[in-house]
């Protein structure tokens, strides 16, 4: 029993000093947390001509770049007045509070108008070769329509022609058919009536002999 109470306190004489130290760190820390002022991120412009931008929330620290007006900052903390903040090319320092603004820059206010007035401008320029390319394709269309349609009423007169022609090729057929016929009746005709000329001439012939015969007699 004596050993054991005496490792108990053993143990909590090694424990102490490293529990005192975590604490300390926590405290450090803690205390860290404090003087650096964690906010939401926003975007800052610099208000004055030119703004240094320094390796600490100080004066007394070293220019790290220096920006000039109008400049637009990311805020990330902030500590005694100053802001830690994002430059451009995603450098970070600490800009001092009083010489930057929330309020967006005209400058800044110009050139987004002007970004988006060129956007806008291109767009409209894309539009308008693509209304070009539909006008010049409905044209094509129309003179395409225009060809179809005048072709289709040429051949329908043409099938007009074909059908007049036609009838009246019926009709020279027609007459020539009849004039065939009627010539055909005629010289049928007068063929027999010649026939029968010679069949009665030859007879009145043989009955003049006969009667010159008799008479001989």
């Amino acid at each position: 029993m004596k050993y054991l109470i005496l490792a108990v306190a053993v143990i909590l004489l090694l424990i102490a000093p490293a529990s005192h130290a975590a604490d300390k760190d926590k405290n450090v820390i803690l205390d860290k947390v404090n003087l650096e002022e964690i906010i939401e991120e926003k975007m800052v412009y610099v208000s004055v001509p030119s703004l240094n931008i320094r390796a600490g929330a100080g004066t007394q620290y070293e220019t790290r770049d220096t920006v000039p007006a109008d400049y637009p900052l990311r805020v990330l903390t902030e500590k005694d007045g100053w802001y830690k903040v994002a430059l451009e090319n995603n450098n970070t320092g600490w800009a001092y509070k009083s010489m930057v603004t929330d309020a967006v820059p005209s400058s800044i206010k110009v050139n987004e108008l002007e970004k988006e007035l060129d956007a806008r401008s291109i767009e409209l320029e894309q539009t308008k070769k693509q209304l070009q390319i539909q006008l010049s394709l409905d044209a094509k269309l129309a003179a395409q329509s225009e060809k179809a349609r005048m072709e289709l009423k040429e051949i329908k007169n043409q099938n007009e022609s074909l059908k007049r022609t036609g009838h009246i090729k019926s009709t020279v057929v027609g007459i020539a058919i009849l004039l065939l016929g009627w010539l055909g009746g005629f010289f049928t005709g007068f063929f027999k009536r010649q026939a029968e000329d010679k069949r009665f001439l030859k007879m009145m012939i043989e009955a003049n002999t006969i009667k010159n015969s008799l008479k001989t007699k």
